[in-house]
């Protein structure tokens, strides 16, 4: 396998640290390598992707003396954009860029640069970072050639870093509830660019469970008439969610697909999150669903899910680079639609069950699986 450079907007953030972290580990211990998704007996492990095989390195505009143990010159000081980024107050030292298209030219310079020094093959830039305040209408642009000179003082720098690694000739993969990849032409620019992009907002927990549960249902021809869903989290993601406009586009994809499954709306769809300090990295998370059956009769079901929220992240983040840079080589360049099962507002995709998605990432990237694998080997 091939060595493959893996740089993370916001490498210092929870969810990066971690990441580094593990990889870090495996590597220096291959016997405890093992993942989620990616080490079930349907994966064939010889043609996966291994920690050894992975340089990490990135950007980040908070503590970037925190990083150790990478390739030298691994992490740089990111660029931010301070009327639109989520700075929380945060001491910062963030570049400064005037538009998406010099910052752009930025980055690209580092991606090069950085897989040059690394003996690098190929780049996969995934986006970490925290979800940006919307961009307000009169200032937005909805088109690649728009938006490369769109001002910094109006747009996320998460745009400079995806067309910074489109740029470069490296995948980008967007793990954040940004609209980045919801650009017209973009698909067409990464092709011509011969790279990959697939996004958007790692679905890691409840969002797949509800789209899960409502499968179930549907299946029985149970009709949902109301769901209700709280989140509780104490971490810095959860101080971020609060925020006047980011927790307009948060709920959004976590709304997206249950409603576009089962005819729900936001008068009977409601998502409610707040943060809480004391819990630290715990998730918790409470849904109250009302179905109905065919003589009219109701039901409720509720569920409780609680769990450490970084861990959860970082195991869908680790499986999902696996999958990607393990099948990149044999697919063609553009919009990458089969990896929707780690997304809740997938790009390019159609919402439907987890299972059903499962299904399609299986039988796309087929040339990953066991030769002669069964029933026994899938998760259900």
């Amino acid at each position: 396998m091939m060595t493959s450079a893996l740089l993370l907007v916001g490498a210092n953030g929870s969810n990066g640290h971690l990441l580094r972290a593990v990889l870090a580990d495996f590597a220096a211990e291959p016997s405890r390598e093992h993942y989620g998704l990616t080490s079930l007996g349907v994966f064939d492990q010889d043609k996966m992707l291994h920690a050894q095989d992975v340089v990490v390195g990135g950007w980040d505009i908070r503590s970037p003396d925190r990083v150790a143990g990478l390739h030298p010159g691994a992490t740089t000081l990111g660029l931010t954009a301070r009327h639109t980024d989520t700075l929380l107050g945060d001491e910062v030292e963030g570049r400064p860029w005037t538009t998406v298209l010099d910052g752009a030219d930025l980055i690209a310079e580092e991606i090069k640069e950085f897989v040059i020094k690394a003996g690098c093959r190929r780049a996969l830039v995934v986006n970490l970072s925290s979800p940006a305040r919307p961009v307000e209408k009169e200032a937005g642009v909805t088109a690649v050639p728009g938006m490369l000179y769109a001002s910094s003082a109006d747009v996320p720098s998460a745009y400079a870093y995806m067309f910074g690694a489109i740029r470069a000739g490296a995948h980008y993969v967007d793990f954040t509830p940004s609209p980045t990849l919801e650009l017209q032409g973009l698909a067409d620019a990464a092709a011509e660019a011969g790279v990959q992009i697939a996004g958007r907002d790692g679905s890691t927990g409840q969002t797949y469970l509800k789209l899960t549960i409502a499968s179930a249902l549907a299946t029985r021809g149970l009709v949902i008439e109301n769901w209700y869903s709280t989140n509780v989290l104490g971490n810095r993601d959860g101080k971020v969610l609060e925020m006047p406009g980011v927790d307009r586009t948060k709920m959004h994809d976590k709304a997206f697909g249950l409603n576009s499954m089962s005819g729900l709306t936001s008068l009977n769809h409601r998502i409610d999150i707040r943060h809480m300090p004391a819990l630290g990295d715990v998730k918790e998370a409470w849904d109250s669903v009302v179905f109905k059956d065919m003589f009219g009769n109701l039901g409720e079901l509720q569920i409780r899910w609680k769990a450490l929220d970084t861990p959860l992240a970082v195991q869908a983040l680790l499986d999902l680079t696996r999958i990607f840079l393990s099948s990149c080589d044999r697919r063609a360049a553009g919009l990458r639609t089969d990896l929707a099962f780690f997304f809740k507002n997938p790009i390019g995709g159609r919402p439907r069950s987890p299972e059903y998605l499962f299904s399609e990432l299986l039988s796309s990237n087929s040339d990953l699986l066991m030769a002669n694998y069964g029933r026994a080997d899938l998760p259900w």
